[in-house]
């Protein structure tokens, strides 16, 4: 008598087919993982592009920098001046977003939340499509006021890149989006695209928003251990350690 063995296994061919489908969709998962990571990194670029135009924007049409206004009520009431110096410091970032919102170049945001410190995604500052607490504020400020931010690492031997105007993107800490928002390999992907690919130098700047590497490397570590050489971005690690300074080009203008 000839048995029916209805418990078959499957054939090679059958196997083969069935990881051939395994890999295509896990190949698809990660594909489109990939895709979406590299978006968010490019929506850095443009909003940097974008924010540093509505700043010209606003500069050509009031001959003054958002926040740093001296007569911003001479245009609206409810706006809080600048000093009028040409820098749009820590203390003016909120009231150049209110100014840019004021002007219709940008959404609208207040000037405060809570208190003059309190930083709030969206409502006072623009959330970034990265990440929901990340985004942007301004900052010029001398190397000695900048330090307890952790941007004045010996790694960075331009200071005069610290006296500029800069469009600073981070996490939202407790007062403004400073804090590090991506890792090293990424940083240094937004830097590659827009500038030199080099922490230390050029347009675009990268450091740990808490702590200079000198004390805790994190986001950038400087080569040779001196002066001379420009920091360079750590990437053999995916530790969120990184924030950026863009530094805008309106001082001349």
């Amino acid at each position: 008598m000839v048995k029916n063995n209805s418990k078959m296994g499957f054939t090679l061919v059958e196997l083969a087919i069935v990881i051939v489908i395994i890999g295509l969709i896990v190949g698809g998962v990660l594909g489109g993982q990939e895709l979406i990571n590299g978006a968010k990194l490019n929506s850095v670029i443009t909003d940097f592009s974008k924010y540093e135009r509505a700043v010209n924007t606003f500069k050509l049409k009031y001959d003054a920098l958002p926040g740093d206004m001296p007569n911003a009520t001479d245009y609206w009431a409810g706006a809080t001046v600048g000093d009028g110096d040409g820098k749009i410091s820590i203390a003016e970032s909120f009231y150049a977003w209110e100014m840019l919102g004021f002007s219709g170049i940008t959404t609208s945001y207040t000037g405060v939340v809570g208190g003059v410190t309190a930083g709030v995604a969206g409502v006072n500052f623009p959330q970034s499509r990265y990440c929901d607490n990340c985004g942007f504020s301004f900052m010029a400020e001398s190397l000695v006021s900048a330090s307890a931010m952790g941007w004045t690492p010996a790694a960075y031997p331009n200071e005069s890149l610290y006296q500029t105007n800069h469009l600073v993107f981070g996490f939202q800490t407790s007062v403004l989006p400073t804090g590090s928002a991506m890792s090293g390999s990424e940083a240094k992907q937004v830097d590659t695209k827009m500038d030199d690919g080099v922490a230390g130098s050029g347009r675009l700047l990268g450091g740990d928003a808490y702590n200079s590497y000198v004390t805790q490397p994190g986001c950038v570590v400087d080569p040779t251990g001196t002066i001379s050489a420009p920091a360079a971005y750590i990437t053999n690690t995916e530790d969120i350690k990184c924030a950026l300074a863009y530094t805008l080009d309106v001082d001349d203008q």
